[in-house]
């Protein structure tokens, strides 16, 4: 439960914090801690400031990003926002937890859409105000940093954020010998090949994806995405280097080397 007063008064902060103990003392037990709090990296962090929330909303209260639900926030969803300080600086870091894989897949396309289209060949570019912000997906767990002071603070906490995910699905994953199957696509030898991996952060390329791989027209890329998450199908495509350019395009090829491994 979360209880803002804006704005905020010495007056309306002592109700505020009057109406939080009276709730607080209506309850019988102490519940668990989200699971979703391991993946906050300790160093730094500013354990007064974690919110636990299940609606953008709330993330737009503490930290503004867009109007929109670009992060596909919702009650199916665990999310957490977190402040971290160094100095004089703060930077922030929200991580979500989504039902599944591709649903993560396709928050952070639209997060890259809508808020960091220059998050190509990184995980993390410089915006507009000098900050750094960025994402990282590790299976079903999105990590979005923003306001960092520095490419190595976004990319150090964005790491550390994934070493905790790898941590604890290595622990699931012990716990649940039999469901340890993860979808894959192999690529033999990009490199030797001249092909270099690429993310479609634009809509115009997963209307691409989208015609290609089932003949539609589809302009929407969150539409393609969910007509491949229906189709249970996933999608590694690649830009050719040696591809003519003359007319502009790019090679598109489909992965043919899909396969599922233990």
């Amino acid at each position: 439960m979360s209880i803002l007063a804006s704005p905020e008064t010495k007056a309306s902060k002592a109700a505020v914090f009057a109406l939080a103990r009276s709730i607080e003392a209506q309850i019988p037990n102490d519940g668990p801690l989200p699971g979703i709090l391991d993946y906050l990296p300790q160093d730094s962090l500013v354990a007064e400031s974690v919110r636990y929330f299940h609606h953008y909303i709330w993330l737009n209260a503490h930290y503004f990003v867009s109007d929109e639900n670009i992060l596909h926030i919702s009650d199916n969803t665990d999310a957490v926002l977190a402040k971290y300080r160094g100095g004089d600086k703060r930077w922030y870091l929200v991580v979500v937890e989504y039902p599944s894989d591709m649903e993560a897949r396709l928050a952070r396309t639209d997060f890259a859409i809508h808020f960091l289209p220059e998050m190509e060949l990184e995980p993390v570019a410089q915006i507009e105000d000098s900050t750094w912000a960025g994402c990282r997906g590790t299976g079903s767990i999105l990590a979005v940093v923003f306001n960092a002071p520095a490419r190595e603070t976004a990319m150090g906490i964005l790491d550390e954020s994934k070493r905790s995910s790898n941590r604890k699905n290595r622990a699931s994953a012990a716990r649940n010998p039999d469901n340890r199957r993860e979808e894959v696509c192999v690529m033999d030898d990009l490199e030797k090949k001249g092909l270099t991996r690429r993310d479609f952060l634009r809509a115009s390329s997963t209307a691409a994806i989208a015609g290609a791989l089932f003949g539609t027209g589809l302009g929407d890329p969150r539409a393609a995405i969910a007509q491949a998450v229906e189709k249970k199908t996933r999608v590694v495509l690649v830009r050719d280097p040696a591809f003519s350019t003359r007319r502009g395009t790019s090679s598109l090829k489909r992965s043919s080397g899909c396969s599922t491994r233990p």
